[in-house]
């Protein structure tokens, strides 16, 4: 019926397109990450082979989206942060570390985010931490807008144009390597070294949004974020041509060294990012003593009462709150002072060498 690739461009794909983004990786990362997408183990691979049917139309369409566009070149280059798994693997830590390691070299870079969770869907949205709400833009660019301008949109290509105009001589596009209207110079691809590529399924039988060797192509730099506890580049070993580099996300230094007393108090700890385990894990290797942890969905949106509830069981065990900055731009102001907020930040574990690489990009 169909030659070639021809049926991914058959109208039927347009019918089920409303459907299937339903599927999209930020709509996942909304909700709690399924445990059977964590490992691979007979019971996960049984689960992944049972949803094959819905992950060759979620990729279907994703091929065929991806063949509909033609990217378009700024005039400016565009460095890409991204990776293959739906939700966390630091991107954002290491987009803040990436803008500030280019204004260091006397650049003026800005970042491009479609702003995931926020109500912004068509104009172009400078970023304003000091009157911008998280329900405006989305949490992470927040964060971002305190390093570097932070432009919000549906369309990456007029944030571009905007950022341009405003005197950027260099883009980062936060969560940008599915995303293929704009041409993108240089690409970082993040993996979790304790997560890896999970049961290594595609969506909805795993957390990848595509095959790793597919995102391969299209990197320059592949990072691995912290310990490789998961092995991910035994199975899908990295090419020759794709240069490996280790990172950490690891407490501001200049925060503990102000708080020194803070890890002698108990703490609840908890928070609504893609692998709240991880946080706890961190805290837990500096010494905080943690009572009770409390995990809940990437992105989530915390309610009064709710966090009523967080301070009535943090008083009953004698702790105080502690959370994310990822989280702490998710709760109503009325709150945050009662609420300890931990700083992380990304760190190369060979700085000279990231910077080596860093520097033989901008001279290109």
């Amino acid at each position: 019926m169909f030659r070639g690739m021809q049926w991914l461009h058959h109208p039927i794909f347009k019918k089920i397109q409303n459907q299937v983004d339903r599927l999209n990786v930020p709509e996942v990362t909304r909700q709690q990450m399924p445990n059977f997408w964590r490992k691979l183990s007979p019971w996960s691979a049984l689960l992944r082979e049972f949803l094959l049917p819905l992950t060759v139309i979620y990729y279907a369409v994703f091929l065929w989206k991806k063949s509909k566009i033609q990217p378009e070149k700024l005039s400016v280059p565009v460095w890409c942060v991204g990776n293959v798994t739906a939700g966390g693997s630091g991107k954002t830590p290491f987009a803040m570390m990436l803008a500030q390691e280019l204004q260091r070299r006397g650049k003026k870079p800005a970042f491009l985010t479609r702003g995931f969770g926020g109500m912004v869907r068509t104009e172009v949205v400078k970023v304003d931490p000091k009157t911008h709400t998280a329900r405006e833009v989305g949490d992470e660019p927040l964060l971002l807008a305190r390093v570097a301008p932070c432009y919000v949109a549906t369309s990456r290509i007029q944030a571009g144009r905007k950022a341009i105009a405003d005197g950027a001589d260099i883009l980062i596009m936060d969560d940008g390597l599915q995303h293929f209207t704009i041409h993108k110079d240089i690409s970082f691809m993040l993996v979790d070294g304790t997560f890896g590529f999970g049961n290594q399924g595609i969506i909805p039988g795993g957390p990848l949004r595509e095959p790793p060797f597919k995102a391969y192509a299209r990197s320059d730099v592949a990072v691995l974020v912290g310990e490789d506890t998961a092995k991910p580049f035994k199975k899908f070993p990295l090419p020759e041509n794709l240069p490996l580099h280790n990172a950490k996300i690891e407490a501001d230094a200049k925060w503990l060294e102000a708080n020194q007393g803070i890890r002698h108090q108990k703490f609840h700890a908890f928070a609504g990012i893609a692998l709240p385990d991880k946080f706890f894990q961190t805290l837990q290797l500096l010494g905080f003593e943690l009572v009770e942890k409390t995990p809940y969905p990437d992105h989530y949106y915390y309610m009064p009462f709710e966090l009523d509830m967080l301070f009535k069981r943090a008083l009953n065990n004698g702790a105080t709150l502690i959370t994310t900055e990822k989280d702490a731009v998710r709760i109503p102001p009325e709150f945050r002072d009662k609420i300890v907020v931990f700083p992380a930040q990304m760190t190369m574990r060979d700085p000279q060498s990231f910077s080596r690489l860093l520097d033989s990009f901008l001279s290109k």
